[in-house]
């Protein structure tokens, strides 16, 4: 959640093309609707988001499905001053960030991310490394 439908598009694409299963939604009241009708790993958003709106919306999600993990991206001079009591908040990535980083910290926070990795065969043949 949170950034503009461009930035939301593009990181939902390159979750994609890393096998993962994503979607966008603008509020923590369409991403309740979501975490209702299929199974949700981890919620991704801004910082700039859960300000926006307030933590009810997050918290009410938590607890309809209390192991559900965040991930928040968070702008490097707010790193310190973090505190969502209540809120289980698996990963940190500092924003700006790179793709990769985020990968790494989708990575870390998926139990199951290997079931919905495509089985996509690259141009060498190989299977990619998991």
């Amino acid at each position: 959640m949170g950034g503009t439908s461009e930035e939301q598009l593009s990181v939902v694409e390159n979750l994609e093309d890393a096998g993962y299963l994503a979607d966008s939604v603008e509020t923590p009241e369409s991403a309740m609707e979501i975490c209702r009708k299929t199974r949700v790993d981890f919620i991704l958003s801004a910082l700039h988001s859960m300000e926006h709106f307030g933590l009810a919306g997050y918290r009410d999600i938590q607890e309809l499905l209390p192991e559900l993990r965040f991930i928040l991206t968070v702008p490097q001079d707010r790193l310190s001053h973090l505190d969502f009591p209540g809120l289980n908040i698996a990963q940190v990535v500092p924003a700006p960030f790179l793709l990769r980083d985020l990968l790494k910290a989708v990575k870390r926070s998926s139990r199951s991310w290997k079931r919905y990795f495509r089985k996509l065969e690259p141009v060498s043949g190989r299977r990619p490394q998991c």
